[in-house]
């Protein structure tokens, strides 16, 4: 019987996310204002797209805080072409997405922990979970997955313990979504992004990951007038992608407060400066064992869907209670 599905680390061209695709997204935009709003522990640039409209609900979509997590860079990638030519890269349309942009304020970080990008592998469509897991939390000089708790702060990863540094972590060995407390933020680039959000405060901040199913997750401490407004994006974005007969995890992780963990996360960050309505965007993967089974076409249509149905809420009512 010949195989269904094939692992590869290849990614089709729209899936632009290895080094010099993501410099020529970047050099060929047709539309927005490219900023460059730093730059990371390794020297690379770090840059952001912004299409001001002052006085609409302000968006903002962060891909790529974990580096091993490629498909939230392309899903950016994919948007940004949609509002420069109502396409996204694979030429599909996206009726609504750009009119819907055209009525808010709306910033996109495709790249925001572009070191743990640039080491991490472009596409795991048709690996195995526990294939990836190595990937995002690192692999010591035994050749052992390393616990993800060994990066999380004061301390970081011991770097000369280190074989592989997984996409979890900026090239200091810093968990890049994990601080101490609310004032210190120890990684480099989580700092920078605060600084640019202070320029253009968010309202809204969609912060991008990849897992094995499509599922939306609660900030800490987030006062219940923002999470009913989370629900309602939920229940829009599960109508919309179980349309398209793909998967979707109708429970949100940490509605109910979850129990304390020591650290605080980059986005309860925003939330509390900025007042944003802040929440996190689990996709999918594509791995082979959490069927229905997905490829990177699919992926990019989850994310697209979800973005619009939060673009759909913020042009309804605003974005903030």
């Amino acid at each position: 019987m010949a195989a269904q599905f094939k692992a590869k680390v290849v990614a089709p061209p729209f899936w632009p996310v290895d080094e010099p695709a993501i410099a020529r997204q970047f050099a060929t935009q047709k539309t927005g204002e490219l900023v460059r709003y730093g730059t990371s522990v390794g020297g690379r640039d770090l840059c952001l797209l912004r299409h001001p409209n002052p006085g609409a609900p302000a968006l903002w979509v962060v891909g790529c805080v974990h580096g091993h997590e490629a498909g939230t860079t392309a899903a950016c990638f994919n948007l940004l072409n949609i509002l420069a030519e109502g396409v996204d890269l694979k030429g599909k349309p996206w009726p609504g997405i750009a009119e819907l942009a055209a009525q808010l304020d709306i910033t996109v970080v495709p790249v925001a922990n572009p070191d743990a990008r640039a080491r991490c592998a472009d596409c795991f469509v048709g690996w195995p979970a526990e294939a990836i897991a190595p990937m995002g939390q690192s692999i010591d000089s035994n050749g052992q997955t390393i616990p993800v708790e060994a990066g999380y702060p004061p301390g970081g990863l011991d770097l000369d313990d280190v074989l592989f540094l997984g996409g979890l972590y900026n090239d200091e060995g810093l968990s890049f979504t994990r601080q101490p407390d609310m004032e210190t933020i120890q990684v480099t680039e989580v700092r920078q992004l605060l600084a640019a959000m202070a320029a253009a405060p968010p309202q809204c901040c969609v912060d991008l990951h990849a897992c094995g199913v499509n599922v939306l997750m609660m900030v800490r401490n987030l006062p219940e007038s923002y999470r009913e407004k989370v629900r309602r994006i939920r229940d829009a974005t599960s109508a919309a992608i179980k349309a398209l007969d793909h998967q979707f995890t109708d429970r949100i992780a940490g509605d109910r407060e979850p129990a304390d963990t020591g650290f605080i996360s980059y986005l309860r960050v925003v939330h509390e400066r900025f007042g944003a309505l802040a929440f996190v965007y689990e996709g999918r993967q594509g791995y082979i064992n959490r069927l229905p089974h997905c490829d990177e076409a699919d992926i990019i249509d989850d994310y697209l869907t979800l973005l619009r149905e939060t673009m759909r809420l913020g042009v309804a009512e605003g974005y903030l209670p």
